[in-house]
């Protein structure tokens, strides 16, 4: 469990530092601001409060302070209304129609996303030498997560971002229907290695 949760924590910092600015670059917000770089980081909203997430949650992490029960309770709670308010405006937005007019394009991006991010991705982690730690399960959970389809937080930036968001909605959608393909070549592939 602990590799996953370092899979995901970094697989988020791309996702805010990376991705999210670039995803803005391209729809009608992109000249609001005239700063460039890390200012625009550090000016959207958005970014900053998820990384300002992470960093109270490292420095809670690292820091002496003993972790209470209520936050079970707490999150118990949160959680599953953060989905709730995530799912909701994705699912108003969401037309199963716009699959068919995006099937060509969807198709490609799942492709990449199913064969060439986990070929990539697993390749890097075999050359860095993550193989040879916890007996080459750190490599599985590489692999794994890396071919998983993208979560829902995929649909957010195509509506923030006012970008097109039939596209993002059909390539969603073929790529969890495409996970009936990927999850029995996992299977092999995990127990052939």
């Amino acid at each position: 469990m602990p590799f996953v949760i370092l899979f995901r924590l970094f697989e988020e910092i791309v996702y805010y530092a990376i991705c999210y600015p670039i995803a803005k670059s391209f729809g009608p917000l992109r000249h609001v601001s005239s700063s460039s770089g890390i200012k625009k980081i550090i000016k959207d909203p958005f970014i900053m409060v998820t990384f300002s997430a992470l960093c109270i949650g490292a420095l809670l992490n690292f820091s002496p302070l003993e972790y209470g029960t209520f936050y079970d309770t707490i999150n118990s709670i949160l959680v599953p209304l953060s989905a709730i308010l995530l799912l909701v405006p994705v699912g108003f937005s969401m037309k199963l129609g716009a699959v068919r007019t995006y099937m060509k394009p969807s198709g490609s991006i799942a492709l990449i996303k199913h064969i060439i991010v986990p070929i990539t991705v697993t390749s890097i982690a075999y050359f860095i030498g993550l193989g040879n730690y916890g007996n080459g399960i750190i490599l599985y959970v590489v692999l794994i997560l890396s071919s998983m389809p993208p979560a829902v937080s995929s649909l957010v930036p195509p509506q923030l971002f006012k970008l097109d968001v039939d596209l993002a909605n059909a390539a969603w959608v073929v790529s969890m229907c495409s996970l009936a393909f990927t999850l029995p070549i996992l299977y092999v592939v995990t127990n052939v290695l």
